[in-house]
């Protein structure tokens, strides 16, 4: 028998020609069998029986067509347009260094009449590409992915993707792109012009200013290290010693890449002593960065002899004794020490007097105490002697100072 095989199964043949296969002397015969898209395996044998005959055992086969089955690939883009090979896709819009562009999204179709395999996506230069989800395409089947610009570089960038098939005419199939690359600003902050602050990281000591005077002053500058335009340049302050600093606007409110403006810090305490503390916040369009912060503090001290430094501390502070003619006016005073408190006394000397005057300390005003164990001289010469308590002043324990 002459017989015929699509993927291992036995085509049956019609009666005429022999239902179980062409047998016998016939003449050429025509015969067609459907046959579905894809892979297939088509065989053709002659198997002979136990019977005998005098013909020649053997079948030909001529004319065999199969049906058309190539696989095709379409590109179009989100729109629906056909892409071709090699042209350029519709341009990214411009894009910021180091962020990505909004997707565009395309389409991969198999036009063709069997399946479209080994699909593979190579993205190139600024362009990144999506995975595919499947690397084979029945006919008529379709397949998205999206593409993005990613520039690393200022400027007009170009880039690619190649989708690999096995498309026999177009195995690689090419599409280019291109958009431009926008610079991004960047914020640095000095001081002094030398030194670079680190964000939310730094700070500046603006050392000891009496009351009510104008003390320490610093330059900070503003540099835009990016490559775009820094702009909205604000400097704020605050926290529970904002008062006590004084902050010119900076000269410039936008730098293009490269420029340098610059504002000042002065400490100007007010009425409250001790170390003051504020913080500095400069606004820009730094998205990256954002409000860059430091810190700034001083030491806010009391004027000797004013009512404030007795007040303060609740002292009864005696003057020297009017009876000593060799003794002159004594002022009263605060040092602040690693942040604490110590009462002072300042006593000046007659001129050519020999006489020392005699400092005492006490916690309760009915104990007093003098020498090396509870004071310590701070100036001693021919015209002062100051004298500081070496305990220091708490909320919970007051002291007094005076001349014996």
């Amino acid at each position: 028998f002459g017989r015929f095989y699509i993927d291992g199964k036995r085509q049956s043949f019609p009666v005429a020609a022999g239902k179980n296969g062409m047998t016998g002397d016939t003449e050429w015969t025509y015969l067609s069998f459907p046959i579905s898209a894809g892979d297939h395996t088509l065989q053709w044998t002659y198997e002979k029986d136990d019977s005998y005959s005098e013909q020649k055992d053997r079948a030909w086969l001529d004319g065999v067509t199969l049906p058309q089955t190539t696989q095709e690939i379409a590109i179009s883009d989100s729109k629906g347009v056909p892409q071709t090979s090699g042209a350029k896709a519709p341009t990214f819009p411009n894009t910021t260094i180091g962020t990505k562009s909004r997707r565009q999204v395309f389409t991969i179709t198999n036009t063709g009449k069997a399946n479209l395999t080994q699909l593979k996506l190579i993205a190139r230069g600024s362009i990144t590409a999506s995975t595919l989800k499947t690397n084979v395409l029945a006919p008529g089947k379709s397949l998205r992915f999206s593409v993005e610009f990613s520039p690393t570089e200022i400027g007009l960038r170009t880039g690619s993707v190649q989708i690999l098939s096995n498309d026999n005419l177009v195995p690689e199939f090419m599409i280019l792109c291109e958009g431009t690359g926008l610079g991004l600003p960047a914020i640095a902050v000095f001081q002094p012009i030398s030194t670079q602050l680190k964000d939310a990281e730094n700070s500046r000591k603006f050392g000891k200013t009496t009351q009510g005077t104008v003390g320490a002053s610093k330059a900070f500058t503003i540099r835009n290290s990016g490559s775009a335009t820094l702009s909205g340049l604000v400097v704020t302050k605050n926290g529970s010693g904002s008062n006590d600093f004084i902050i010119t606007e900076p000269a410039a409110s936008s730098l293009a890449p490269g420029e340098s403006t610059s504002f000042r810090v002065t400490f100007s305490p007010g009425i409250v002593s001790g170390t003051r503390v504020a913080s500095i916040q400069i606004l820009s369009n730094d998205a990256k960065a954002g409000p860059f912060d430091f810190t700034v503090s001083g030491v806010s001290e009391v004027p000797l002899g004013s009512s404030a430094a007795r007040s303060a501390f609740g002292s009864n502070l005696s003057a020297p004794k009017s009876s000593t003619s060799t003794q002159a006016t004594s002022l009263t005073g605060v040092d602040v020490m690693d942040g604490q408190k110590f009462l002072t006394l300042t006593v000046g000397k007659s001129a050519g007097s020999s006489i020392t005057p005699v400092i005492e300390v006490s916690p309760n005003l009915l104990d007093w105490y003098s020498g090396s164990k509870h004071t310590t001289i701070i100036t001693d010469d021919d015209s002062v002697l100051k004298v500081r308590d070496n305990t220091p002043v708490t909320p919970e324990s007051k002291r007094y100072i005076r001349v014996k």
